[in-house]
This record gives C-alpha cells, sequence and structure tokens, in this order.
C-alpha cells in the first residue's frame, strides 16, 4: 500500500504496527514518524508510536508520544492507561496514578486500570486502597487471576496471610500453571508452618521457575536443597 501510494499515512501507520508485531521497533517506529509527516494531526499514530518506544525501553519518548495522542484525542483512555505503565517503569508513581485516573475518569469499568492502579498503589505502600483497587478488577473480571495474585501480595504486606494465601488459591483456581503464584504461595505457607499443605504440593517444586516461567528464585530457598535449580531460577 505505501509503495502505490506513499502519500497515505494510514498506510504507514498500518505498516508501523505490523513491524511492531515482528518485532522490527526501529522501522516500526520510522513508519509512524512517516505517517505523522504526512498527517501531523494523527492520535493514533502517536499512540501506536508510544507503544513501540515503550517496547524498547525508550520510556520518556513514549511517554511524549502518549500526551501528544491525547492532546489530540482527549477521551484516548488507552493512551492515559500505557502511560500510566510508562511512569511505572520509570518510577513515577505519582504520575503514575494521575495517568489512571485519568483513564479510569473516561473508563471506569476497565479491570485491567483498575489492577495496574492497584499495582502502583501497593508499590507506594498504599496497601487498603490497592486492595479496594483489585477488589474492583475481580468485581468486572471475576477470573482475572493477576488481580488476584498482586491482592494476595498486598494483604501479605499487610501480614494477613492466611487472606493473602486465600487469594493465592483463588488465582490458582482460576490458572493453575501459574507458577510465580504457586511458590509465593508455598513460601508463605512455610512462614506460617502450614506444612501439610506444602506436603500436597511439594512434587510440583522442582519444576517451579525451572522452565519457561520464572519466579521469585528467594521463595524456593527454604523449600529444598537444590543448588543448580536455585541458580537456574535466579
Amino acid at each position: 500500500m505505501t509503495e502505490l501510494n506513499p502519500q497515505y499515512p494510514e498506510g504507514h501507520n498500518n505498516l508501523g504496527i505490523v513491524l511492531q508485531q515482528l518485532g522490527k521497533l526501529e522501522d516500526s517506529v520510522k513508519s509512524f514518524q512517516k505517517a505523522l509527516s504526512l498527517k501531523p494531526d494523527y492520535s493514533e499514530a502517536y499512540y501506536n508510536m508510544g507503544l513501540a518506544l515503550k517496547e524498547q525501553g525508550k520510556l520518556n519518548f513514549a511517554i511524549g508520544a502518549y500526551q501528544k495522542s491525547i492532546a489530540l484525542e482527549p477521551t484516548n483512555w488507552e493512551a492515559y492507561g500505557n502511560m500510566g505503565l510508562a511512569f511505572t517503569d520509570n518510577g513515577d508513581w505519582t504520575e503514575a496514578v494521575t495517568a489512571y485516573e485519568k483513564a479510569l475518569a473516561i473508563n471506569p469499568n476497565d479491570a485491567e486500570l483498575l489492577s495496574n492502579m492497584g499495582n502502583v498503589l501497593k508499590d507506594q505502600g498504599k496497601l487498603e486502597e490497592a486492595i479496594e483497587a483489585y477488589n474492583k478488577a475481580l468485581s468486572i473480571k471475576p477470573d482475572y487471576a493477576e488481580a488476584c495474585y498482586n491482592m494476595g501480595i498486598a494483604l501479605a504486606d499487610q501480614g494477613k496471610l492466611d487472606e493473602a494465601i486465600e487469594a493465592y488459591n483463588k488465582a490458582l483456581t482460576i490458572k493453575p500453571d501459574f507458577e510465580s503464584v504457586r511458590a509465593t504461595k508455598l513460601d508463605q505457607q512455610a512462614q506460617i508452618c502450614d506444612w501439610d499443605s506444602i506436603a500436597e504440593d511439594r512434587k510440583l517444586i522442582p519444576d517451579l521457575g525451572t522452565s519457561e516461567k520464572s519466579i521469585t528464585p528467594f521463595s524456593m530457598l527454604s523449600l529444598e536443597d537444590a543448588p543448580n535449580r536455585h541458580l537456574l531460577r535466579a
């Protein structure tokens, strides 16, 4: 399409999306820039360029692209949401919360936005507010395993290990192969000396974090004497 009509901005935007999906991020960004040179008020191209830049780890540039997209399309809640993720990765939690609040003001019933807001609040130590955000996310999407897991972490940070383990069990009911949840649950069961429950899952321990999926390596240190597997997890 771009060869037949090189002045077609939508064609360059669509090419950029395809290149991003193929992992060709530099070429992808160039396609979005070409689209914007032809159509400077192209909000979608700014948004897509922000996604590609974030994937490259160029967080400040990604945030700038999202801001330009929002300036052109103020109701673009997805741009606010992804800007929140970029601010989070940048360690700028205050700006992340602001971005999520603006996204939720436009789209208040998005479970992923609520869960991401919970993650930032948890990282700030605002545990009650984080748990409230996770509960809202789960009221919208009851099978949201990641929200259950992160709520469990927040509960554990409050010292409520029994409630945390209950949240982990719910996450595992939804997603039985969620290895990081199972490892965290086993570690916290050990902290409260729930050896009977650990015995039920002991046969799973050697495989946790040793194949394709990663886990927090410290969660297994007290549960098995296997230096090679501990090293692999790390």
